[in-house]
């Protein structure tokens, strides 16, 4: 059971590279909390404390995004081990900015930020990944916002959807108005309205009353 365990720890991020020894010690002297989470809830919520680690070892799951003044909500569908926002548990902003939801029963590992605290001290590895993670989500934010602003309107709505979602490929479900949307992207709701119209026609999104799928945002 523990070498299962191992095995596992060692797949997920963040623990990746550590020796079999270090993490028998942390197995030992960390305690890690161990959930069944049901289908259907919520178990991040948007703008609360990030005071822990959470880890998704299996099963499939929605993040979801929710602008400042509530007008837009994106959630994207991800069936992948993960964990959450390391980056947040410490500096000015100490708050999650997105909700996660089961879509499936799921298997979680939490681990308190005082014991995140012991791990960074203690085990250069963990350190290391610790410092990738925040180095590449830091880099992957700066190249978002870098890039030049579309003058085709396709390819705006489709920095808009990018700009707000963790990963650029896969289902993502957008929860907005027209004329919000064309607002977002300096545009006519006419315009809007002609541009999901041909999307839908190509079978590359799916629309519903105040509802846009993009089964795989990679194919925009």
């Amino acid at each position: 059971m523990q070498n299962s365990f191992l095995v596992k720890l060692q797949s997920l991020p963040l623990f990746q590279g550590m020796s079999v020894y270090d993490l028998m010690e942390i197995c030992e002297n960390i305690r890690f909390d161990f959930r069944k989470q049901p289908s259907g809830t919520t178990f991040i919520e948007q703008d609360t404390l990030c005071d822990r680690l959470v880890f998704i070892t299996e099963g499939s799951y929605s993040i979801c995004h929710e602008s400042d003044d509530r007008c837009w909500h994106i959630c994207e569908k991800m069936s992948r081990p993960a964990v959450f926002q390391p980056h947040r548990l410490f500096g000015l902003r100490t708050q999650f900015s997105f909700s996660v939801r089961s879509d499936e029963p799921l298997s979680l590992i939490i681990i308190s930020k005082d014991a995140v605290r012991d791990l960074l001290l203690t085990y250069p590895t963990f350190r290391l990944n610790f410092m990738n993670h925040i180095c590449c989500a830091a880099q992957q934010s700066e190249r978002v916002a870098s890039r030049k602003v579309a003058t085709d309107l396709r390819r705006r709505f489709v920095q808009f959807a990018v700009r707000h979602c963790t990963t650029p490929a896969g289902e993502k479900q957008i929860k907005i108005r027209m004329t919000t949307l064309a607002e977002e992207l300096q545009t006519t709701r006419l315009n809007v309205s002609r541009m999901l119209s041909d999307l839908r026609s190509s079978g590359l999104v799916a629309t519903s009353r105040g509802k846009i799928i993009i089964p795989d945002l990679s194919l925009l």
